[in-house]
């Protein structure tokens, strides 16, 4: 099942939105923490899958 389908589409980018800023505080304050950064890439593809814009700078971060 594709991840857009299973939330209805109005929550699913806010939902997207929300775990993108709290991976993005986890890594702040834990850089090495390789399990964040692997979230925050799937949060990424999530984003880019259901057609969502992601930031080049985003790109960066999770890399």
């Amino acid at each position: 099942m594709h991840p857009c389908s299973a939330i209805t589409h109005a929550s699913f980018p806010e939902a997207l939105e929300q775990a993108e800023l709290i991976l993005k505080n986890v890594i702040s304050k834990a850089p090495e923490y390789m399990a964040a950064k692997l979230a925050l890439a799937q949060c990424m593809a999530d984003k880019i899958s259901c057609g969502l814009e992601v930031r080049a700078s985003l790109i960066e971060d999770g890399l």
